[in-house]
């Protein structure tokens, strides 16, 4: 009796889940610390013998865990209360299997035989609810080995009485075959049955598991067509029909015939219904089946037309709905109608709206309406776009302006500048472009778009010329896209020929160091090529005046530039200057400095005192012969610095250039032998053998055999200084240089100073001693050499003999081997007989 009423106060001040929640939006402040209270209570309620309180805290840790809270320590408690033979436990129990088990929960395994004794149980009407939980719970956790074990009794459920269970073993088929695929070959002839079921709920969960299957590989289902279009034009269910329209959408690649089968339904669908949703498939579908629709003699059905414009008036509705949902849909619907008909947007009623979705709040809109806008452009209407466009990047930030940057640049540039008639309007779109602030690659993109435009359109490049010389000589606190500098400098030198302006300023603006400086160094040496240029052009055409003004800013400031630190800045400054003073093209020619006579007569050569100072001479004579050097070394300077004006060649034309000929090329002339013989005539001397290693060996010399014998000596060893080396050098054998025989080690041959004597007449010299200032050098005859080869190759062998000697010779058995080392010297053998 105390028991039992202690368990009754224990429930009744128990926190239930209303109370948790009461607490949770009671303590604001410090709802943290309420819910470490209550898990701390819930940790030991769980593990409570009273299935009661059991549940009760499972269902409060139910309700945390949706919060973020763990409750893996609860994995065996969920088990025990799904095995409670109340219902309203086993809900709690199975909702937090579900809520809190993974594919990594061991006690799974444990849930195998109650999931199994659950699905069998539901006979007739008994036990309907339980089967579904468990069936609910199953599609929650399921594993490998959980789908493999419960699969015959889920497939025995599809054919049960009850449409509740029926539907339910259908939808949870998917999640099995999810996890165990080899499952669909086995069940798949029930799902198949479904289709045909009854029951209309049934064949909905039916229809929703093939088509989720249909996404993986539509082809496999392309039998069931015939089944899905009757469905399709008898069901009533909207929800049923959607997935019918979907599946049948993707199986038209599959079997093309589907495609015209399919526009009538669809279209009368499209008339009938008011639901947006099968509308929006429906649209779809048919946009999808339209490129399928063509006949054997390439024509279209009759109806097709009507279609479309039925197709065009739904998704402008759409994109006219307040709703964004609607309106995105409306965008995406003509995205794949546009496919099939690139013209349905050239309608006069669809372009404001797609424009209007440009000033969309949502991003999503707006991309999908830039995505649209090549379908709607033509060449009537390309600037009235174009300037709509710049007043959006005017107001856009991130990366929606650099979309909009890239569209622009797309569609007047698309099919090579196709859509584009006014060139001059392109360019100072592109310099407009510029002065925003864009990310590198869209610099680069417009400096590439200014050069490719100047290069292909040879009307436009003196308009181009004129605009870029404007834009080089904007002060630098004018933001510009840096990466735009290059591409106007290139113009401006490829088509120096072109210039209006003085060339004295462009190449001043070029090569000023405080100008310059501070750009990077591929600007700079783009920059400097471009001056080389222009000073080219400045001697054909430029005043007089202007040449000398060019040579020296060029003879001034190339030297800084041959300072910097890129390598190529300087390999192209110094390339420049070098080519100006081989044509004597340089301010600092000699006579150009004059001094006073004064300072001359006074000592002073060099004019370093009173008032007297170098000053360049302004002699007109100088100056003409300087400007009449420029104008007759123009043709010359032209030639090096732009030999050729560029054209374009187009991707296509390089690649079949850098392709090899039909017939091959002949290679063997490769891999034949050089003829040397073409080199003898450049020979003077007679030819003679190569000498050995040995004769030209400064530690070893050992005789040599000749044609005729030599005279034998005795081998020696002899210490020979560096003098009587140089003064007494005997001549090599075989035949010398001028073609004789050599018979004789002791000859005398002065000049082969790298033969050392190795004869008697080394030991004629009265002071011995007196190469030793040098160091000596000892040689050895060539029988000592073979005597001493001999004794270490006996020695070797008497090594290897010992080694392989077995150890019972020694008196030790059983040892396998021993190996036995000495130091084969004389004196181990001389120890050994004594």
């Amino acid at each position: 009796m105390f028991e039992n009423t202690s368990k009754l106060a224990d429930i009744m001040f128990e926190k239930t889940l209303t109370d948790i929640v009461k607490g949770i939006r009671g303590s604001k402040r410090d709802t943290a610390l309420y819910i470490s209270q209550c898990i701390a209570e819930i940790k030991q309620e769980i593990n409570s013998t009273d299935l009661y309180v059991k549940a009760n805290a499972l269902n409060k840790l139910t309700f945390l865990q949706m919060m973020g809270y763990g409750m893996s320590y609860a994995s065996f408690a969920s088990i025990e209360v799904m095995s409670s033979p109340r219902f309203a436990h086993k809900r709690i129990g199975y909702l937090a299997a579900c809520q809190g088990f993974n594919q990594n929960t061991e006690v799974i395994l444990l849930t195998t035989n109650l999931l199994q004794k659950e699905l069998r149980s539901a006979v007739g009407g008994i036990g309907m609810y339980e089967t579904g939980l468990a069936i609910n719970c199953i599609s929650n956790i399921v594993t490998e080995d959980l789908a493999r074990d419960v699969l015959p009794e889920l497939t025995n459920l599809t054919s049960h009485p009850q449409p509740y269970l029926r539907k339910k073993a259908v939808l949870c088929l998917f999640k099995l075959f999810m996890r165990y695929p080899q499952a669909l070959r086995l069940t798949f002839d029930k799902i198949q049955k479904c289709l045909e079921d009854s029951n209309s709920s049934v064949v909905s969960c039916a229809v929703n598991v093939v088509t989720e299957l249909s996404d993986k590989n539509a082809k496999n289902y392309l039998h069931l067509a015939p089944a899905f279009f009757q469905l399709l034009t008898q069901s009533q269910n909207n929800w049923m029909l959607i997935k019918v329209v979907k599946l049948l959408g993707s199986l038209v690649p599959e079997e093309p015939r589907l495609a015209r089968k399919l526009l009538e339904p669809l279209a009368a669908m499209v008339q009938s219904t008011q639901a947006k949703s099968l509308l929006y498939e429906s649209v779809y579908t048919i946009s999808l089946c339209l490129p399928y629709c063509r006949k054997a003699d390439g024509s279209m059905p009759a109806s097709v037309p009507a279609i479309l414009q039925l197709c065009g008036k739904t998704l402008r509705e759409f994109c006219a709905d307040k709703d964004q949902n609607l309106k995105y849909l409306g965008l995406v619907g003509f995205s794949s109608l546009r496919q099939s008909h690139p013209k349905c947007l050239m309608e006069s009623d669809a372009r404001p709206l797609i424009l209007s979705c440009l000033s969309d709040e949502d991003i999503t809109i707006r991309k999908r309406a830039l995505d649209l806008l090549p379908g709607m452009t033509s060449r009537k209407n390309l600037q009235e776009l174009i300037e709509q466009l710049l007043t959006h990047v005017e107001a856009a930030t991130g990366q929606y302006r650099k979309d909009l940057v890239l569209k622009i640049i797309q569609l007047c540039s698309s099919e090579k500048y196709a859509l584009l008639q006014d060139f001059p309007w392109y360019l100072d779109i592109l310099f407009k472009l510029s002065f925003f602030s864009l990310t590198d690659d869209l610099g680069e993109l417009i400096g590439k778009q200014i050069t490719d435009v100047a290069l292909r359109v040879l009307p436009v490049r003196p308009y181009a010329v004129k605009t870029c010389c404007d834009l080089l000589a904007y002060p630098r606190e004018v933001k510009m896209l840096p990466q735009v500098l290059p591409a106007t400098a290139w113009v401006v030198g490829e088509y120096a020929d072109l210039l209006e302006t003085t060339y004295r300023d462009l190449v001043q603006t070029l090569t000023s160091p405080s100008n310059v400086g501070q750009l990077p160094f591929s600007t700079q040496s783009v920059y400097l090529q471009a001056s080389l240029k222009i000073f080219a052009a400045a001697t054909e055409k430029a005043t007089d005046q202007e040449v000398v003004q060019c040579v020296d800013l060029l003879t001034d400031n190339l030297p800084v530039y041959m300072q910097s630190l890129d390598a190529e800045i300087q390999e192209r400054a110094f390339t420049g200057l070098e080519i100006m003073k081989a044509f004597n093209l340089t301010s600092d020619q000699p006579g150009l400095t004059t001094f006073d006579n004064n300072s001359a007569a006074s000592g002073n050569l060099l004019g370093m005192t009173g008032d007297s100072k170098p000053t360049k001479s302004n002699s007109s004579s100088i100056r003409v012969n300087l400007v009449s050097t420029c104008r007759s070394t123009a043709a010359s300077l032209n030639f090096i610095f732009k030999p050729e004006p560029m054209k374009p060649i187009s991707s296509k034309a390089q690649r079949k250039k850098s392709q090899s000929p039909k017939g091959g090329i002949d290679l063997e002339w490769l891999t034949a032998p050089v003829d040397l013989g073409v080199f003898s005539r450049l020979d003077d001397t007679p030819s003679h053998p190569k000498p050995s290693m040995e004769q030209i060996s400064f530690t070893q010399q050992q005789q040599q055999p000749s044609r005729q014998p030599s005279v034998q000596t005795a081998p020696v060893v002899q210490q020979i200084g560096l003098n009587d080396m140089m003064e007494k050098v005997p001549p090599r054998v075989g035949p010398d240089i001028n073609g004789s025989e050599s018979t004789g080690l002791n000859q005398s041959r002065p000049q082969d100073p790298f033969y050392l004597d190795a004869g008697n007449k080394a030991m004629e010299n009265d002071n011995p001693t007196e190469g030793a200032k040098f160091g000596t050098i000892q040689l050895l005859g060539s029988e000592d050499e073979e005597e001493n080869l001999a004794l270490r190759k006996k020695r070797k062998k008497d090594k290897k003999r010992k080694k392989q000697k077995p150890a019972k010779d020694f008196g030790i058995s059983n040892a396998p081997t021993m190996a036995v080392y000495d130091s084969g010297d004389d004196d181990d053998a001389n120890y050994a007989s004594s």
